[in-house]
């Protein structure tokens, strides 16, 4: 009898033991960062056709000031002041060597601050005080500025940085608001994809060398890590920062540790392809090199799974024509497409302008 008795006291204790222990191991203790389910919304989003603007190639869509500017390939700047639905054509001030308004314009980026809207073009970097109605030259040397892959920044109303696609990085400052430059050079052989300004601190991607930053208004530079990855482009988000890389999605927590991103829902090689990102209420648009545009949610910090969004209504769909330019502004997503089609003659020249869709986030 007291064998018995032992044994089933043994046998009590061992219960109890695994109950502890599995209350030990509830989902909060466990370190594998699980990622949520995808959110309900709409996916079929309709396309529609924006006009003014139907037959230009777009490089980017930037919202500034209650206004939207679309600056293109060849066709300079235009202007939407009804959330992307008509366009038309800003170049005033875009002049040559002698003075003489330009028809054909090559744009290359735009980034604003306060009252100061700069314009980086192949013949200089222009300044508008007024939205961008008008345009004044700021006698900037972009000698070695390209399409592709020159870029700027505006940090502040006096300070811009820009770099251009031949790897030439440079820091400019003014100190009467942008009508007499100092150029200080920097020579890094690399591509810059983007510039995003966090916290008083300008980021940028550095070719395959992962993503560096600066607190001091683009004299200094140094690197936050993946340094032998090429990223593509990032965003912020509370104390994440999330990055798209050709070796997937990453993000960089609280602990300045950089972590694998949540990709389910991308299918095969789509989360190493995401050329864009985007954030608006806590959610996540993913722009890809391959015409698809992805979403997901931050939720506590992490990325839910990810849904794909249709895209009805667009005539681009061929080997030629792709999607160049991804926005969001007051309930709506914007994209701008460019044409390929005419490959060393005509290239990058033409496209089928803008798209919008309403979308609630």
């Amino acid at each position: 009898m007291k064998l018995l008795k032992s044994i089933l006291s043994s046998i009590s204790y061992f219960i109890l033991f695994l109950i502890i222990s599995s209350c030990s191991n509830s989902d909060d203790d466990v370190i594998v960062d699980k990622s949520p389910a995808a959110p309900q919304i709409n996916l079929n989003t309709v396309w529609e056709k924006s006009k003014g603007i139907e037959t230009v190639g777009i490089q980017k869509i930037y919202e500034y000031k209650e206004k939207l500017l679309a600056i293109t390939i060849a066709k300079g700047v235009f202007i939407s002041e009804d959330n992307g639905i008509t366009w038309i054509s800003s170049n005033v001030g875009i002049v040559d060597e002698n003075n003489v308004q330009l028809e054909d314009i090559k744009t290359y980026d735009i980034s604003g601050y306060g009252n100061a809207l700069y314009l980086l073009t192949s013949g200089n970097i222009y300044l508008s005080k007024d939205s961008g109605s008008n345009w004044e030259p700021t006698n900037f040397d972009t000698e070695g500025f390209r399409a592709g892959g020159s870029k700027i920044c505006a940090i502040n109303e006096t300070t811009i940085c820009a770099s251009s696609g031949s790897g030439k990085f440079i820091y400019n400052y003014s100190s009467n608001s942008g009508n007499s430059w100092t150029h200080k050079t920097l020579s890094f052989a690399n591509y810059y994809h983007n510039y995003k300004v966090n916290n008083n601190n300008v980021y940028t991607t550095k070719g395959s060398q992962g993503i560096i930053n600066s607190t001091d208004n683009g004299k200094n530079w140094n690197s936050i890590g993946l340094e032998s990855i090429r990223c593509y482009d990032f965003l912020f988000k509370n104390d994440l920062m999330i990055t798209s890389t050709e070796a997937g999605i990453f993000k960089k927590n609280s602990s300045n540790e950089w972590i694998e991103g949540n990709v389910k829902g991308l299918p095969g090689i789509t989360s190493t392809r995401i050329s864009t990102l985007i954030e608006i209420n806590n959610w996540i648009v993913a722009l890809t090199y391959d015409n698809e545009i992805f979403i997901s949610k931050i939720i506590e910090n992490k990325i839910a799974d990810w849904q794909q969004l249709k895209l009805d209504g667009l005539e681009f769909i061929d080997d030629y024509m792709y999607i160049s330019a991804l926005s969001f502004s007051k309930g709506k997503l914007l994209i701008g497409t460019t044409n390929l089609h005419n490959v060393g003659k005509t290239s990058l020249t033409h496209g089928k302008g803008v798209y919008t869709a309403n979308i609630s986030f």
